[in-house]
Protein backbone atom coordinates (compact mmCIF):
# COMPACT_ATOMS: atom_id res chain seq x y z
CA UNK A 1 0.00 0.00 0.00
CA UNK A 2 1.38 3.39 -1.01
CA UNK A 3 1.48 6.47 1.10
CA UNK A 4 -0.30 9.79 0.48
CA UNK A 5 2.36 12.32 -0.54
CA UNK A 6 0.07 15.28 0.07
CA UNK A 7 -0.73 18.09 -2.25
CA UNK A 8 1.85 20.43 -3.68
CA UNK A 9 1.44 23.92 -2.22
CA UNK A 10 -0.09 26.38 -4.68
CA UNK A 11 -0.62 29.93 -3.43
CA UNK A 12 -4.20 31.22 -3.59
CA UNK A 13 -5.10 32.80 -6.91
CA UNK A 14 -2.82 30.60 -8.97
CA UNK A 15 -4.90 27.45 -9.19
CA UNK A 16 -6.71 28.38 -12.40
CA UNK A 17 -10.27 28.55 -11.12
CA UNK A 18 -10.17 31.83 -9.21
CA UNK A 19 -11.75 35.17 -10.22
CA UNK A 20 -8.26 36.66 -10.34
CA UNK A 21 -7.50 34.57 -13.40
CA UNK A 22 -10.33 36.28 -15.28
CA UNK A 23 -8.90 39.71 -14.47
CA UNK A 24 -5.42 38.57 -15.36
CA UNK A 25 -6.68 37.51 -18.78
CA UNK A 26 -8.76 40.67 -19.23
CA UNK A 27 -6.02 43.06 -18.07
CA UNK A 28 -4.74 43.99 -21.56
CA UNK A 29 -8.23 44.92 -22.77
CA UNK A 30 -9.02 46.82 -19.57
CA UNK A 31 -5.76 48.75 -19.74
CA UNK A 32 -6.38 49.69 -23.37
CA UNK A 33 -9.87 50.87 -22.53
CA UNK A 34 -8.65 52.85 -19.52
CA UNK A 35 -6.06 54.55 -21.69
CA UNK A 36 -8.70 55.41 -24.29
CA UNK A 37 -11.15 56.80 -21.69
CA UNK A 38 -8.37 58.71 -19.94
CA UNK A 39 -7.35 60.47 -23.14
CA UNK A 40 -10.94 61.49 -23.77
CA UNK A 41 -11.37 62.86 -20.24
CA UNK A 42 -8.07 64.73 -20.43
CA UNK A 43 -9.09 66.39 -23.68
CA UNK A 44 -12.41 67.42 -22.08
CA UNK A 45 -10.55 68.90 -19.10
CA UNK A 46 -8.25 70.80 -21.46
CA UNK A 47 -11.30 72.22 -23.25
CA UNK A 48 -12.79 73.33 -19.91
CA UNK A 49 -9.53 75.01 -18.88
CA UNK A 50 -9.35 76.79 -22.21
CA UNK A 51 -12.90 78.09 -21.75
CA UNK A 52 -12.16 79.22 -18.18
CA UNK A 53 -9.09 81.11 -19.38
CA UNK A 54 -11.29 82.82 -21.98
CA UNK A 55 -13.63 83.91 -19.17
CA UNK A 56 -16.55 81.53 -19.78
CA UNK A 57 -18.57 79.86 -17.02
CA UNK A 58 -16.62 76.85 -15.69
CA UNK A 59 -19.73 74.84 -14.74
CA UNK A 60 -21.41 75.15 -18.11
CA UNK A 61 -18.15 74.50 -19.92
CA UNK A 62 -17.49 71.35 -17.87
CA UNK A 63 -21.03 70.10 -18.41
CA UNK A 64 -20.79 70.60 -22.19
CA UNK A 65 -17.25 69.20 -22.55
CA UNK A 66 -17.90 66.08 -20.46
CA UNK A 67 -21.21 65.48 -22.21
CA UNK A 68 -19.48 65.67 -25.60
CA UNK A 69 -16.69 63.38 -24.36
CA UNK A 70 -19.24 60.85 -23.09
CA UNK A 71 -21.17 60.88 -26.34
CA UNK A 72 -17.92 60.49 -28.25
CA UNK A 73 -16.98 57.46 -26.14
CA UNK A 74 -20.40 55.88 -26.69
CA UNK A 75 -20.24 56.55 -30.42
CA UNK A 76 -16.71 55.13 -30.67
CA UNK A 77 -17.67 52.05 -28.65
CA UNK A 78 -20.72 51.36 -30.82
CA UNK A 79 -18.80 51.91 -34.04
CA UNK A 80 -15.97 49.62 -32.87
CA UNK A 81 -18.34 46.81 -31.94
CA UNK A 82 -20.96 47.09 -34.69
CA UNK A 83 -19.32 49.15 -37.41
CA UNK A 84 -22.25 51.61 -37.33
CA UNK A 85 -22.45 55.17 -36.06
CA UNK A 86 -24.81 55.86 -33.16
CA UNK A 87 -26.52 59.19 -32.56
CA UNK A 88 -28.34 60.03 -29.36
CA UNK A 89 -31.59 61.96 -29.66
CA UNK A 90 -30.97 65.68 -29.39
CA UNK A 91 -27.26 65.50 -30.21
CA UNK A 92 -25.60 66.22 -33.52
Amino acid sequence: MGYYPGRQYVPTGQEGDEPGDFFKAAKPALMGSAKWVGKSVLSAVAAVLKDVIEGKNAGESAKNALSEAGMSLVNDTVSRTTGKKWKAPGFQ
